[in-house]
C-alpha cells in the first residue's frame, strides 16, 4: 500500500462550550518543522486529527448516518426515499464495482489512512522532545502521545472492520496494513488475527500514557465529568488553560479502555471485553463522581444526542449543513434523497420507550419516521456531535459475556439496563438460547445507535445478513482502485 505524506496544520480557538478544543482552523502555509517547535504545535496537530476525524468522508457523514448506514439497510429505498437516481442506490444496493460506491469507498480509505499519518507523524516527533517543553512536563506530553497512540488504534480498527472478514469467519488471508511509522511509503498487509494484536498493544499503551494524567488525582478526574450534560469539567471548575479541560468527548482513559472492550468483543475475546468494561464502570463510582449516566427521559427533549451517555464522540461544524438534504424538515429530503428509518414504528416494543417517542419524528403523520432529531439536532447550538461510543455499548458488551457463559438472566438483565435507561419496563424480554439473544440484541442495537453507523458492525460480527440476497463477501469492502496503482 502507498501513503501520502499529509499533516493537517491547525490554530487553536480558545472558547467555552463543550467541543470549542475542536475548534481548529486550517493554515497550511505553516511549516511542519515550524509547527512542531512549541507546545502549541504538537495541540493543534492533534486537534487537527480530530478534525479529520469529524469530516464529511469520516465520522461526520460517511462513518456513521450515511455511507455505513445505507450500507446496512437502515433506510427505505424506493421513489421519495433512495431512489435509483440517489446517489447511495448503488451503496444499497452493495453495487460495490460501481463507480459511485467506489467512490465512497475512496474517500473513507483516503481519509482515513490521512488521519492515521498525521498520528503517526505526532508520535514520532512528540517522542524525541525533551518533557520540559509542555506546561505539565511529562504529563502533558504523555497525554497527547497516548491520544495520538489511541486514536492510531481507533482508526485502524474501523478500516480493518470494513476491510477485512469478521473474526468469526477468519480466513487467515492478507487484507490491509497497520502503519505505526511516519514517514513510510509502503507496509506489507496483515491478517485479522495480526491486526487485532497491533490494536490492543497499542491501545494498552495508550491507557498507560493518559492514565499520567487522567486518573492523577481527584481533580484531573473531574476534568472528564459533565456537569448538567454540558461537559463543563465539575460545576466549580474554571480552567487556566482549556487544553486541559473538556476533556468528555476526547480520546482520554474511559474512552481508550472502552475501545480496548469494543475490539475483545468483536474478536470474540469475551472474558478480556468483561474486565475492560468493569474498569470503566468502575470509574464512575471511584472518586465519588459519576462519569456517565443514562439521559433521563425529562432531558430528552432538549439533549437529543443524550451527551450524558456519550464516552468518545467528534464534532463537524458542517453536520446540519450535510444533513439537511436528506431531511424531510426545512425543504430537504426532497424527491429521491430521503433518509427514513426503515421499518422503525414496528421495532420497539415498549410504547415508552423514549427512542421511539422522542428521538424520531413521524413523516407527515404516517408509520414512518426520519432521524433528524437522532443524530443531527435540527436548530439547536448542539448540532455538531458525531457520537461514536456510549454508555449503553458496554453493557451490550456484558450482555455478550454472559450469553457466552449461557447465563440467559444476567444476560437479559443487561440488556434490561440500557431499556430502563431509555424509559422502557424491565421485564418484558424472554431469552433462553443464543439466538433469541442475538436476535433481541439486534433489535436494540437498531434503536440505540440509527444513524451513528454501528449496525452493520455487529451484523457483521455474528455473521448475520441484514439482507436476503447477501453473500459472505458484501461483508468485506473491497480496497480503492489507488491501492492497485503502481
Amino acid at each position: 500500500m502507498k501513503i501520502r505524506k499529509y499533516l493537517f496544520l491547525s490554530l487553536i480557538v480558545f472558547m467555552s462550550s463543550c467541543s470549542d478544543w475542536l475548534d481548529v482552523s486550517p493554515k497550511d502555509i505553516v511549516d511542519e518543522d515550524d509547527l512542531f517547535t512549541s507546545y502549541l504545535g504538537y495541540r493543534n496537530a492533534l486537534n487537527g486529527v480530530y478534525k479529520q476525524m469529524g469530516s464529511t468522508g469520516m465520522y461526520g457523514k460517511e462513518l456513521s448516518w450515511g455511507f455505513i448506514d445505507v450500507l446496512a439497510q437502515s433506510y427505505y429505498s424506493g421513489r421519495g426515499y433512495i431512489g435509483q437516481n440517489n446517489d447511495y442506490n448503488d451503496v444499497m444496493e452493495l453495487k460495490y464495482t460501481g463507480d459511485k460506491v467506489k467512490a465512497y469507498i475512496e474517500t473513507i480509505w483516503t481519509e482515513t489512512y490521512n488521519a492515521i499519518a498525521n498520528c503517526n507523524n505526532i508520535i514520532a516527533r512528540i517522542q524525541m522532545e525533551d518533557s520540559t517543553m509542555f506546561p505539565l512536563g511529562k504529563y502533558e506530553k504523555n497525554l497527547i502521545l497516548g491520544e495520538a497512540i489511541g486514536l492510531r488504534a481507533f482508526l485502524h480498527f474501523d478500516m480493518l472492520r470494513l476491510f477485512a472478514p469478521a473474526p468469526i469467519v477468519d480466513d487467515h488471508k492478507l487484507y490491509i496494513p497497520y502503519f505505526d511509522k511516519f514517514p513510510s511509503y509502503g507496509e506489507n498487509n496483515c491478517t485479522v488475527s495480526e491486526m487485532l494484536d497491533y490494536i490492543t498493544a497499542d491501545l494498552k499503551i495508550a491507557k498507560d500514557l493518559v492514565a499520567s494524567y487522567d486518573t492523577l488525582n481527584s481533580e484531573h478526574v473531574l476534568r472528564l465529568t459533565k456537569d448538567g450534560g454540558n461537559f463543563i469539567l465539575g460545576s466549580n471548575y474554571n480552567p487556566d488553560d482549556v487544553f486541559y479541560a473538556f476533556r468528555g468527548y476526547r480520546m482520554n482513559y474511559p474512552a481508550i479502555v472502552s475501545i480496548m472492550a469494543r475490539v475483545y468483543n468483536y474478536a470474540g475475546k469475551h472474558d478480556e471485553a468483561y474486565v475492560a468494561v468493569k474498569e470503566v464502570l468502575d470509574l464512575r463510582t471511584m472518586y465519588d463522581a459519576e462519569y456517565y449516566n443514562f439521559t433521563p427521559d425529562a432531558d430528552v427533549s432538549s439533549d437529543r444526542k443524550m451527551r450524558m451517555d456519550l464516552i468518545f464522540a467528534v464534532a463537524s461544524k458542517n453536520l446540519l449543513e450535510n444533513y439537511l438534504p436528506y431531511s424531510t424538515q426545512s425543504g430537504g429530503g426532497s424527491g429521491d434523497a430521503r433518509l427514513v428509518l426503515k421499518d422503525w414504528y414496528t421495532l420497539f416494543d415498549d410504547a415508552a420507550d423514549y427512542r421511539k417517542t422522542k428521538l424520531s419524528t413521524s413523516v407527515n403523520g404516517s408509520t414512518r419516521y426520519f432521524m433528524s432529531n437522532r443524530n443531527i439536532q435540527i436548530s439547536t447550538e448542539e448540532n455538531d456531535v458525531c457520537p461514536i461510543i456510549r454508555l449503553s455499548e458496554l453493557y451490550y458488551i456484558l450482555a455478550e459475556y454472559y450469553m457466552s457463559k449461557a447465563d440467559w438472566q444476567e444476560a437479559t438483565n443487561q440488556l434490561d439496563i440500557v431499556r430502563a435507561g431509555r424509559n422502557c419496563t424491565k421485564g418484558r424480554l424472554s431469552i433462553t438460547d443464543e439466538e433469541t439473544f442475538k436476535a433481541e440484541l439486534l433489535k436494540e442495537v437498531r434503536r440505540e445507535f440509527a444513524s451513528e453507523g454501528q449496525k452493520f458492525f455487529y451484523y457483521k460480527k455474528f455473521n448475520e445478513k441484514f439482507l436476503s440476497k447477501m453473500t459472505q463477501s458484501d461483508f468485506i469492502l473491497p480496497l480503492p482502485e489507488s491501492e492497485s496503482i503502481n
